[in-house]
């Protein structure tokens, strides 16, 4: 059995967690399978593999970015037929294709023309004439897909027919312990935003919500951005800028840190407030893991995370009020709400149940049409054990 796994990031932030997460699992249920990682470079993720025993290979993988510019972009599309072909030599040497993101664009046109069972893990949420090409794309690949929320999955719209489109919310390898719950009404309360740096995240958008939240509000709050960003160097200099303007003593920039653990046995609450809808939100259940409650900006994935009011609280997104509120509220009921999220991750989020989900969409995959006739089907899960 040759299974190969690709996936267009090297940074440890959520969609990269949930693929070394679900590769091991692959290796799991497929000894001794040929197993093999290909990743765009080095970094937290591949070193996350090697930790692992995983092999990895490098290989300029085909993914647009818009952000890079028109010229940037021409410049790739000239090569990408190449990148289709060097796809399709891979794709012919497996038995199982398993694709991470919808944003792959090599792989997912060079699926098309094979007969190799594949799944492509999407885990986006595309706007305006971009969301018609990807959702295209995945039409186009023929390969079965598993969306990681029902915002995701409402964004490709109807599945085409005898096609495998199935849902399955993500999960974390292992809880964090609960750390002990903040005092109520203490001196201090300690705010974790953790993510990347970018614009669409909220960043900016949190600092400016707090620089004009009411003094008594403000002496109580110590923000710490856990994050770095991938070219998003003058973004997190502005950043600091402000915070030392406007927010002097209350805000920390703690850069990337690769134990999610650590900060939020720190935090008494997590916030997320994403401009744009968030496909899923794995910090949030990661906070609820550790029995804090979530601050989330209600839309994507978020809100089918956060029970508003028990578990945490939604707020509008955008509205810089609405979020002052909804942290408000939350500082004078955190312990109870942290209990209750960490409930809800236990019976929703746990790796038992995702790994059984995830078993079974692995499974009508590999027993489906694409699989060439007269082949013998690969060991299905479980087989091993």
């Amino acid at each position: 059995m040759r299974i190969v796994c690709i996936h267009q990031g090297y940074e440890l932030y959520g969609s990269d967690r949930s693929f070394l997460m679900n590769v091991l699992l692959l290796r799991e249920e497929f000894a001794p399978a040929e197993l093999t990682v290909v990743l765009p470079r080095g970094g937290e993720l591949a070193a996350a593999f090697a930790a692992e025993g995983v092999p990895v290979e490098f290989e300029d993988i085909w993914v647009p970015r818009r952000s890079r510019g028109a010229l940037w972009l021409l410049g790739r599309c000239l090569v990408f037929p190449a990148a289709v072909l060097r796809a399709g030599r891979r794709i012919r040497r497996s038995d199982f294709v398993y694709v991470n993101t919808s944003v792959v664009f090599d792989y997912m046109v060079a699926l098309r023309a094979l007969s190799v069972p594949a799944l492509i893990h999407i885990r986006e949420i595309p706007s305006g004439p971009f969301a018609r090409l990807v959702r295209g794309l995945a039409i186009l690949s023929g390969a079965s897909a598993v969306f990681n929320s029902r915002a995701t999955r409402a964004a490709f719209g109807t599945a085409p027919a005898g096609r495998l489109w199935a849902v399955l919310p993500n999960a974390v390898p292992d809880a964090f312990a609960p750390a002990p719950p903040p005092a109520p009404g203490g001196a201090i309360f300690n705010l974790l935003m953790l993510g990347r740096i970018n614009a669409w995240k909220g960043q900016d958008f949190l600092l400016e919500a707090l620089a004009a939240a009411p003094g008594e509000l403000r002496r109580r709050i110590r923000l710490r951005v856990v994050g770095a960003g991938f070219e998003e160097e003058a973004r997190l200099d502005a950043l600091r800028r402000f915070a030392a303007e406007h927010l002097e003593g209350m805000v920390e920039f703690a850069g990337f840190q690769p134990d999610p653990g650590r900060s939020l046995a720190w935090a008494d609450a997590l916030v997320v407030p994403s401009l744009r809808p968030e496909p899923f939100g794995l910090v949030a259940i990661e906070a609820m893991s550790a029995g804090r409650p979530v601050i989330a900006a209600n839309h994507g994935g978020l809100a089918e995370i956060v029970v508003d009011g028990e578990t945490g609280r939604l707020f509008a997104p955008g509205d810089p009020e609405a979020l002052r509120a909804a942290l408000a509220d939350v500082m004078a009921r955190a312990p109870a709400m942290g209990e209750a999220g960490r409930r809800r991750f236990l019976a929703t989020y746990s790796r038992e149940r995702y790994r059984a989900g995830f078993r079974d969409i692995v499974a009508a995959c590999l027993a489906g049409p694409r699989r060439p006739a007269g082949a013998p089907a690969p060991t299905p899960f479980g087989a091993s054990r």
